[in-house]
């Protein structure tokens, strides 16, 4: 009999999970963008303090919370881009933000750093998991993965 593994997303990364999985879940790999454990960045690491001091010392943020904050950041570092370009804020566009975050290169995102390729996809680390004795270790971080999302369009 051949060797296999299960491979999945973050969504499956809960005690749930595991409980009913049970020593089946033994070598599974998920993958994902966020896990608060890990120092991506200086961003992240202020993400996570500034959210503890709102949310109480033990809050863990979820990924939704961080990747809308970084696109959040990232939206503002591309007006502020368009803005060293010499345009006043009365006269960017859509356009203009659009261009600024298709060439975005070594954005210092709460998830890591962030690139977009020249077709469009955004490409950044992403963190894997694997089940190991009945509970979730982080194994590595595997570098620039695009992720095809293609649906940057003008405003």
């Amino acid at each position: 009999k051949g060797k296999w593994s299960f491979i999945g997303t973050e969504k499956l990364k809960n005690s749930e999970f595991l409980e009913k999985a049970g020593t089946t879940a033994e070598g599974m790999l998920m993958t994902g963008e966020w896990d608060p454990e890990i120092s991506y960045t200086k961003t992240s690491d202020t993400f996570l303090e500034f959210y503890r001091m709102i949310r109480g010392a033990e809050s863990i943020p979820t990924e939704a919370e961080a990747l809308g904050f970084e696109a959040y950041m990232l939206l503002l570092h591309a007006i502020e881009s368009v803005g060293e370009d010499g345009k006043t804020p009365d006269a960017i566009t859509g356009s203009d933000i659009q261009k600024a975050i298709l060439n975005t290169k070594d954005f210092n995102g709460v998830t890591g750093v962030l690139s977009v390729n020249p077709d469009g996809d955004f490409q950044r680390d992403r963190t894997v998991w694997m089940v190991k004795n009945g509970t979730f270790i982080n194994t590595k971080k595997v570098k620039k993965t695009a992720i095809a999302y293609k649906t940057i369009q003008p405003l």
